[in-house]
């Protein structure tokens, strides 16, 4: 056996290898339609076999071996190109799911600016004020031996500014907030001892069987950056998903929206974004109570999800109602069908200052930014290349969803390439002041208080699409 040929079926078999690991990961994941994985095998392994043959011939020329030589590289890159691709999409599908699995909680140790203490030590046994009647599991998690408690974080910050102690300790989560009421206070006070905790989370999926409808809550948090981070919820949405049917029904429910909030809420009336400070596990309880549903999964993202997304699908086309500017005039949208990246769509998707009807202008704007992102990211060519997608949603989202799940999803869009009949409702009521917050006792909020029969309308539509 000449040196050509000892070369040519060393890369076969090297070949062959490469062709039983991705062979592996396809079938092991289930990758692909059934009627595309079929196809891709044969036509494989008549290649590969066609190929063995002619390798393994004594007679031919040096010509032809050599042309061998390089239709077996040509297989052995595309294949590993393959499984390459492949494994990076199971992992980064891989880390949004586990994104899921803890979240961070941020605990900030502060003291009035003009205060001697620049270090835990030098506080007092029993002077840290913190609110444990309001939020006593995410505290404790500091460690401290004794507290000097508070009703809520209102006010322990007016205890604190009233020199009742030395120190307040603080969830992050909750620093808007006060904030919202004391706008001067990062000015009034110094950070002297920050921690970041790891909480588990509890498995609040509902899965259901192949094909079968769902409702997924996405829910859009105020922050760049790490998604685990525990903040406010800024965008609600239900997603009710058919894929039967091929119907999708996106409802809308505004952030102020007065509802009894679970969880770390105490079922207590308050605004539904402060849901969003006692983890994803409390914003769909909430929900689940309101409209008497099962919510099956959600979906976590941030700032960053949607601007990295845009941009990575080649822009969104919207359908504008009204002209509006935003961002101190940076970005101007004209009435009419508008073309969206990134940045845009970011400040898009967050104005309702200029809009005429504010909050919920902004709901049915999210409604039609995720339409779009639907609608485009159905196309198979996105679907088909769905690892560059997947990279960026690892490090600023996070889900609960089955990566089974899915690649089940996905599959069943590339093997119909079915449109889908995407419809949108929005929650509706009317605006009140005045009423309590629990997160926020003794403050006048903005609050919108539900619709008795938009919520019934809501719970009709969503059953219709799952029946």
């Amino acid at each position: 056996m000449d040196k050509k040929n000892k070369i040519g079926i060393g890369l076969y078999l090297l070949n062959l290898i490469v062709f039983a690991f991705l062979s592996f990961i396809i079938i092991s994941n289930n990758l692909l339609p059934t009627n595309y994985r079929i196809v891709y095998f044969v036509v494989m392994i008549i290649i590969e076999a066609v190929l063995g043959y002619l390798l393994f011939k004594k007679a031919g020329s040096k010509k032809r071996k050599v042309l061998l030589g390089l239709l077996t590289v040509m297989i052995l890159i595309g294949n590993g190109a393959a499984g390459y691709y492949a494994n990076q999409s199971l992992a980064a599908l891989g880390k949004i799911n586990e994104n899921q699995e803890e979240e961070q909680v941020g605990l900030s140790l502060v003291t009035l600016k003009d205060s001697d203490s620049n270090s835990p030590e030098d506080i007092s046994e029993g002077q840290i004020i913190a609110p444990l009647d309001q939020d006593k599991e995410s505290l404790e998690l500091y460690g401290a031996k004794e507290y000097k408690n508070a009703k809520d974080y209102m006010a322990a910050v007016d205890d604190l500014m009233k020199g009742k102690g030395e120190a307040l300790l603080i969830n992050d989560a909750y620093m808007d907030l006060i904030k919202e009421k004391y706008p001067d206070f990062e000015e009034r006070i110094k950070n002297i001892d920050s921690k970041e905790v790891t909480v588990k989370n509890k498995d609040i999926k509902k899965d259901v069987g192949e094909n079968e409808p769902f409702t997924m809550y996405i829910s859009g948090i105020d922050t760049y950056g790490s998604i685990s981070t525990v903040s406010r919820t800024d965008v609600n949405l239900l997603v009710t998903v058919n894929p039967k049917t091929h119907k999708i029904l996106i409802t809308t429910i505004p952030r102020d929206s007065y509802v009894k909030i679970a969880g770390g809420g105490k079922n207590q009336y308050d605004k539904l974004t402060h849901s969003g400070i006692y983890g994803v596990g409390s914003s769909v309880a909430t929900l689940e109570n309101l409209f008497n549903t099962n919510i099956n999964y959600y979906g976590r993202v941030n700032f960053s999800t949607l601007v990295k997304l845009v941009d990575l699908i080649g822009g969104i086309d919207v359908q504008n109602d009204q002209e509006f500017t935003t961002n101190g005039g940076q970005h101007h949208f004209k009435q009419g069908t508008i073309h969206l990246n990134g940045e845009q769509a970011l400040a898009f998707a967050r104005e309702r200052y200029n809009l005429s009807d504010g909050d919920m202008a902004r709901g049915r704007n999210h409604e039609k930014i995720l339409k779009a992102i639907i609608q485009k990211g159905m196309n198979p060519s996105v679907l088909l290349n769905y690892t560059k997608v997947l990279d960026i949603m690892s490090d600023s989202s996070e889900t609960n969803m089955p990566t089974a799940k899915v690649i089940e999803l996905v599959n069943n869009q590339i093997k119909t390439n079915s449109s889908w009949n995407i419809q949108g409702i929005q929650l509706q009521g009317s605006a009140q002041s005045g009423l309590p917050s629990y997160a926020m006792p003794g403050h006048d909020l903005y609050m919108f208080v539900p619709d008795d029969g938009s919520i019934n309308q809501i719970q009709q539509n969503i059953d219709s699409i799952l029946n």
